[in-house]
């Protein structure tokens, strides 16, 4: 489900359901949750790293990089952000070729 509250969100929260990227961009972003009793304008200057994730490999916010060899991309939510991290591919799994240890 959407982390905005259904009568309004009484600070600034990022909308879980939001998510797009521009074609051939390496990252995603979302808008704010409507507020309860104000409106918000903000600019492309406002805090990336809560409102844009990585679309694939690793990452905080619009820094993003392919994961190495042998590894995969999972996302998670941490201190209030979502993150890419790359993660080992499993035992005999295999990814871009390699055979992973």
């Amino acid at each position: 489900g959407d982390a905005c509250p259904i009568e309004g969100a009484d600070q600034l929260l990022a909308s879980s359901l939001g998510f797009t990227a521009k074609p051939g961009s390496t990252f995603e972003c979302t808008a704010l949750c409507p507020g309860a009793h104000a409106r918000v304008l903000s600019d492309s200057t406002l805090n990336s790293t809560i409102l844009c994730r990585c679309r694939s490999g690793q990452g905080i916010g619009i820094e993003c990089a392919d994961c190495p060899n042998d590894t995969y991309s999972a996302l998670k939510f941490v201190d209030g952000h979502y993150e890419r991290q790359c993660l080992a591919c499993p035992l005999s799994s295999t990814f871009r070729g390699e055979t992973a240890a």
